[in-house]
């Protein structure tokens, strides 16, 4: 109740101080001196300006709600997909015979060839460690990570397809997807691929 009244005594003294000043005096003698039509025809343009105003503002907020909503959404289908291709990809055998590993081509140079289809012509790859595979002899595990820029959402979709489905058997170990500031991707892989000694 005190909050309300002090509320009511601020009005108060600013409709006091408004009526005792001399130019809301001019305003309201001029608006009492006026027609009864001009006065409803300004209280009708006041009004539709003011309905105007709360449409566009009404209008904005729905747009800005349906454009997040979209981004959501095509976020959420890229994670869903993302999240297929790592199940996928993580379907490893324990036993792979070793005549169907590639000897004569190199970690670095089969990802670049993965990628000149699809447009990526240059791809950062970085070697992390090797070791020999637990389950079979001869067969050398490899480490990997891997870095595209400036590339399309639907490139990085196609090159992810392309390691999946390619001659070499990989493992995807950790993804990731980053928006860069010319609205193109950057995709960054941690792969572990087997190859024969």
């Amino acid at each position: 109740m005190k909050l309300f009244e002090k509320i009511k005594n601020s009005l108060s003294n600013l409709w006091n101080k408004l009526n005792e000043s001399l130019w809301f005096q001019e305003i309201k003698t001029r608006w009492e001196n006026l027609e009864s039509f001009k006065k409803n025809l300004i209280l009708f343009i006041i009004l539709s300006v003011f309905i105007l105003l709360s449409l566009m503002g009404t209008f904005s907020a729905r747009w800005k709600i349906h454009k997040l909503k979209k981004e959501v959404d095509e976020k959420t289908a890229l994670i869903q997909w993302m999240h297929g291709v790592y199940q996928q990809a993580n379907q490893f055998k324990h036993y792979i015979p070793t005549n169907s590993f590639q000897k004569t081509q190199s970690w670095q140079t089969y990802f670049q060839t993965l990628g000149k289809p699809v447009g990526i012509q240059e791809i950062e790859i970085q070697t992390l460690k090797k070791n020999p595979a637990p389950f079979q002899q001869k067969i050398q595990q490899t480490h990997l990570k891997l870095k595209i820029e400036d590339a399309t959402l639907e490139q990085i979709i196609q090159y992810l397809l392309a390691v999946e489905n390619g001659s070499k058997p990989v493992q995807l170990k950790n993804l990731t997807i980053s928006l860069q500031e010319n609205q193109l991707m950057c995709l960054t892989l941690e792969i572990s691929g087997l190859s024969s000694f």
